[in-house]
C-alpha cells in the first residue's frame, strides 16, 4: 500500500488513513462511503481503501453534527466586592416620580433621613419601575424579581473563578441519551480551557495552571436538555463552571477543575457522573436557580442582546444578594 497518512477531525479519537500516492497525481476527493457523514477532506490521488480509524465500537455509527462556540474571557480582576455573590443592579433616579412606592405604600416622594435628598434615596429597576431604595434592597433579599411587575431582570447571578476558555456544543446524531426515550440524539458539550496563568482571584496569582481540551459533557436532546443547554451556556459566560484547585482525579495541584455549582454527566456508563439519571435535569436547575441564573427564555434574550441595559451611563448602585427564608 506505500506511505500513509492519518488525517483527523474533530476528535483525536477517529481519523481517517489514506495513502499517500507519487505527486504526479490529481487531487481527488475522500471518497464519502469511508468517512463519517460529518467529515470531507481532499487528499492527492485517493484510493478507495481508506478506512475509518476509531476508539468507539463497530456498532457505534452516530456522527456529531456542527458545533457552535461560546468563548468566555475572564476578567483581569474581579469588579467589585459583590462578584462571587448574586446580585442586583439598581439605577438612581434624576427626579421624583409621582404615587406611592408598591412596597411601603408611602409616597416616593418622602426621605427616610434628612441628610439625603428624596432622590438618593430611590432606585430604580431595569424593568423601570421606582421604590424607595431600602425598600426594594430588602425585598430583592426575598424575592428576586420587580415587586410591581415580576420581571428579575435586575438579578445578575455571582460572577465565577474559571479560568478563558471556549464551550461548543453540537448533537451526536444517532446516539440516543439512555433514560430519555424522547432524545433519539444527544447534546454533545465540549469544554477547552488552555494552560495559563492564574489571576489574582485563583489560590496561586501569578502560578501558572494546568488547562485542558476537550472536556466533554452530554445532555439529551429534548426540550427539558436544550432548556438546560441554555441556561448551562449562560453560567459558563458568567465563569461558574470551573474553577483552579486540586484535581480529585490526579491530585495535581493547580488544575482547571469542576465546579460544584454546576453539575455536568460525562459518560454514559452510569455511576455518579453518567447517564441515565433520572434526578441530574431537576438537580442541575435547582443549583441553577441558587446561583440566580434566570430561565432559559431570559438566558436567550441576555444573550443575545435583548435584554441589554437601556439607561446609558446612570450610576448604578449594586446590592448584594443573600437570599432569606
Amino acid at each position: 500500500m506505500g506511505a500513509t497518512k492519518i488525517i483527523h477531525y474533530g476528535s483525536d479519537d477517529l481519523a481517517v488513513i489514506v495513502p499517500i500516492p507519487p505527486p504526479s497525481a490529481p487531487p481527488q476527493r475522500v471518497p464519502v462511503a469511508c468517512c463519517p457523514p460529518a467529515f470531507t477532506a481532499t487528499a492527492t490521488g485517493l484510493a478507495a481503501t481508506c478506512s475509518v480509524v476509531s476508539t468507539q465500537p463497530e456498532t457505534s455509527t452516530w456522527t456529531e453534527l456542527p458545533r457552535k462556540a461560546e468563548q468566555y474571557i475572564a476578567p483581569a480582576v474581579l469588579p467589585h466586592s459583590t462578584s462571587t455573590l448574586p446580585h442586583a443592579s439598581l439605577f438612581f433616579v434624576t427626579h421624583t416620580p409621582a404615587g406611592d412606592c408598591r412596597i411601603c405604600r408611602l409616597p416616593l416622594s418622602s426621605s427616610s433621613s434628612s441628610s439625603f435628598s428624596a432622590n438618593a434615596q430611590l432606585a430604580k429597576l431595569q424593568c423601570g419601575h421606582v421604590f424607595h431604595r431600602s425598600c426594594i434592597e430588602a425585598s430583592l433579599r426575598h424575592h428576586p424579581k420587580c415587586p410591581t411587575c415580576g420581571d428579575s431582570g435586575c438579578i445578575e447571578p455571582p460572577l465565577g473563578t474559571s479560568p478563558s476558555g471556549t464551550m461548543h456544543h453540537s448533537i451526536l446524531r444517532d446516539k440516543p441519551c439512555p433514560g430519555f426515550a424522547d432524545s433519539p440524539s444527544t447534546i454533545l458539550i465540549e469544554y477547552d480551557v488552555p494552560h495559563a496563568t492564574q489571576k489574582p482571584y485563583h489560590p496561586h496569582p501569578g502560578r501558572n495552571f494546568h488547562g485542558f481540551l476537550r472536556r466533554k459533557a452530554y445532555l439529551p436532546n429534548n426540550d427539558a436538555g436544550r432548556d438546560l443547554l441554555t441556561r448551562i451556556i449562560y453560567a459558563w459566560k458568567r465563569g461558574l463552571v470551573f474553577s483552579v484547585g486540586t484535581s480529585k482525579t490526579s491530585g495535581r495541584s493547580d488544575s482547571i477543575v469542576w465546579s460544584s455549582l454546576v453539575p455536568h454527566k460525562t459518560s454514559f456508563k452510569g455511576g455518579p457522573h453518567g447517564w441515565p439519571d433520572e434526578d441530574y435535569l431537576r438537580v442541575c436547575h435547582e443549583k441553577l436557580n441558587a446561583l440566580l441564573v434566570p430561565d432559559a427564555e431570559v438566558c436567550e434574550r441576555r444573550m443575545s442582546g435583548a435584554d441589554a441595559m437601556t439607561f446609558g451611563q446612570m450610576p448604578m448602585i449594586t446590592v448584594p444578594i443573600v437570599l432569606r427564608e
